[in-house]
């Protein structure tokens, strides 16, 4: 023999020789994968470390729904009632106006968008085009109607700039009225006018 190897250590050579080809392209596969694999596993488990966060949080809830409710009901007796059939854009448009000229702010026109219920608390939003005053009065002016006890207001959006030919700010405002509706209330103010 020339290159000194049997015929059955050439055959052995040779398989072992395939063996360590299939050995490689799986190590390679398998090298390839690993990343993927390693992704996905760190996709679900942040998945599920976010489902478990979300879960004690919705437990914390949970267990303060008590707590909540007592909040909402008292937040609830604050607001006023009207009755069902009463029109209560007259209403805000006045207590808006009262407001407005405690705090020496004039305003102009004011437009009411139509009332919304959210569930049993109706909202009814009102559109001031034009109001003029000073700072120190915008501001006493909207703290007033945020923590009046005469209504449940929420400025919802504040417009202005300085007016040259007075020196006074004017501007526009949105301003959003909360409060109930019971029948309740209609019948009692039937029952007083008759």
């Amino acid at each position: 023999m020339a290159n000194g190897m049997s015929l059955k250590e050439k055959a052995i050579a040779s398989t072992l020789g395939v063996i360590l080809l299939y050995a490689g392209a799986i190590a390679i596969l398998f090298m390839r994968q690993l990343p993927a694999k390693t992704g996905a596993w760190a996709r679900a488990r942040k998945a599920y470390e976010t489902a478990c966060t979300q879960y004690k949080k919705e437990c914390r809830l949970i267990g303060e729904k008590a707590e909540w409710t007592e909040r909402y009901d008292a937040e609830k007796a604050q607001m006023p009632m009207f009755g069902t059939d009463a029109d209560t854009d007259t209403t805000w448009r006045r207590k808006l106006r009262e407001i407005a000229q405690k705090n020496f702010i004039q305003v102009g026109s004011e437009t009411p968008a139509e009332e919304l219920q959210a569930g049993d608390v109706w909202e009814r939003s009102f559109d001031v085009k034009n109001w003029e005053g000073g700072l120190e009065s915008l501001v006493k002016f909207v703290h007033e109607l945020e923590n009046t006890s005469e209504g449940m207001f929420d400025v919802s959006s504040l417009n202005f700039k300085p007016n040259p030919k007075t020196g006074f700010l004017k501007g526009s405002l949105t301003l959003t009225c909360a409060y109930m509706k019971d029948d309740e209330a209609s019948e009692g103010r039937e029952k007083k006018s008759k």
